[in-house]
């Protein structure tokens, strides 16, 4: 979380904040950490790619 608040244009950190409270099982801020991942400058597969995890985890 340090480092979103550093550089807020870093996405890395927000994709393994994501993980990280998937893994928690805490879905409500996986996906709030994923959809501000994906407002971020990154490769299109790595955006078809959160999408997909976006779409289970609303399941």
């Amino acid at each position: 979380m340090r480092a979103t608040v550093a550089n807020e244009k870093f996405p890395f950190a927000y994709k393994k904040l994501g993980m990280l409270f998937m893994a928690r099982n805490d879905m409500e801020s996986a996906k709030e950490y994923f959809n501000d991942y994906l407002k971020l400058d990154i490769a299109k597969d790595e955006k078809e790619s959160v999408e997909k995890v976006l779409k289970r985890i609303e399941k």
